[in-house]
């Protein structure tokens, strides 16, 4: 079943495996190298009906070694896309905003924005919660970062909304403390999230678009699998999203999330629930590596 193609809106996948996004660290300017023409390329030859290279939607929400939508070279972004479409290979990018997940050292003089002044236990660097000013800039940040990956060629973009980054922050009672209309106390937090789903949708019209989730925080006091159940229904329901990829909890979880102690297709059984409350595309990932894992979950 793995190597039997598959739709996410109108994009026909040759198959089912799609190689996530991986924060390389390549990157020393604003045009991609060959180095990284050759990363993605080399996987598109493997197989892959997708592949997912990270961009970060503006240099306040880069992590050290990203490129950022608002300076890259865009010619070099478009290589890309026809660099993996050769090899009959869709591209994926994915829409990443750090949030307070980095580093004060590598993060230089940009602001590291967040719901709230709450310390990663990661990092520990003080955030700075987000003014209107900057909620305004960051979902008009998302949008044109999703407009410029339609323009180069790109075949869908997924908006990262887990493991700890900003999107995933203002869905949790941990680190959303805002008293505002995009506090946790209104309506889990969703009002952000889906207010930049939104801009993307009206920036890319029927592009296709996924989100990618954390299915649980996994962190004592955290949200849960049925917080975020509610969230992608919300989001399908107003028609921001094709698809949803699942994964488990958050970096800062007590539990490991993709290290070789992680048993195989671990975290499947979160995206066989959200299957059963949505009508888009479900993908799993975390630790799916082999075709009998992948079958298995399939079958399942």
């Amino acid at each position: 079943m793995v190597f039997t193609p598959f739709k996410i809106k109108d994009i026909e996948l040759k198959n089912r495996w799609i190689m996530l996004a991986m924060h390389t660290g390549f990157a020393e300017g604003n045009a991609l190298t060959e180095r990284d023409f050759a990363y993605y390329e080399e996987r598109a030859k493997g197989g892959a009906a997708a592949v997912t290279c990270l961009l970060a939607v503006n240099e306040a929400g880069a992590l050290k070694g990203m490129y950022s939508a608002e300076t890259v070279d865009r010619e070099s972004l478009k290589t890309l896309a026809d660099r993996v479409h050769a090899h009959d290979c869709k591209l994926i990018v994915q829409l990443f905003h750090c949030g307070r997940n980095e580093s004060a050292k590598n993060h230089g003089d940009k602001p590291l924005l967040a719901p709230s002044v709450v310390p990663s236990p990661i990092f520990r660097a003080e955030p700075q919660e987000m003014t209107a000013d900057d909620l305004t800039a960051t979902k008009k940040a998302f949008a044109d970062a999703a407009a410029l990956c339609k323009e180069i060629g790109a075949d869908m973009v997924e908006v990262s909304a887990s493991a700890g980054y900003l999107l995933s922050e203002f869905l949790s009672p941990v680190t959303n403390l805002r008293e505002d209309e995009y506090g946790y106390k209104n309506e889990n937090g969703v009002k952000f999230p889906l207010e930049v789903l939104s801009e993307i949708r009206n920036a890319v019209g029927e592009y296709p678009v996924l989100v990618k989730v954390s299915a649980a925080q996994m962190v004592e006091g955290g949200y849960e699998l049925v917080d975020t159940v509610r969230f992608c229904k919300k989001a399908e329901d107003a028609g921001y999203i094709d698809g949803v990829t699942v994964t488990g909890g958050w970096h800062e979880s007590p539990i490991e999330q993709i290290s070789y102690h992680v048993a195989k297709g671990a975290y499947a059984p979160f995206v066989g629930i959200m299957k059963k409350y949505l009508s888009v595309p479900v993908i799993a990932c975390n630790r799916i590596q082999d075709q009998e894992t992948a079958e298995r979950i399939l079958a399942e």
